[in-house]
């Protein structure tokens, strides 16, 4: 990952557990902002914190994903 995301947004979903949180850190050391969601409040408030500890922008957004059957 060589690119400078400076300014660039980036939406991930399930972010606050094990490869979407690695992701994250990854992207906001390319200096993306980031859009992340997850299932878990507190998950999420977790890595927000780490996020903002780096003064990256970030803004977490607690989800339900759910498969329904027609």
């Amino acid at each position: 990952m060589n690119r400078n995301y400076s300014g660039v947004f980036e939406l991930f979903a399930v972010a606050s557990r094990f490869i979407g949180e690695a992701i994250a850190v990854a992207f906001t050391q390319k200096r993306a902002k980031l859009v992340f969601a997850a299932r878990s409040a507190n998950g999420l408030a977790q890595v927000e914190q780490v996020l903002h500890s780096t003064g990256t922008d970030v803004l977490s957004v607690p989800i339900i994903i759910e498969s329904r059957r027609v």
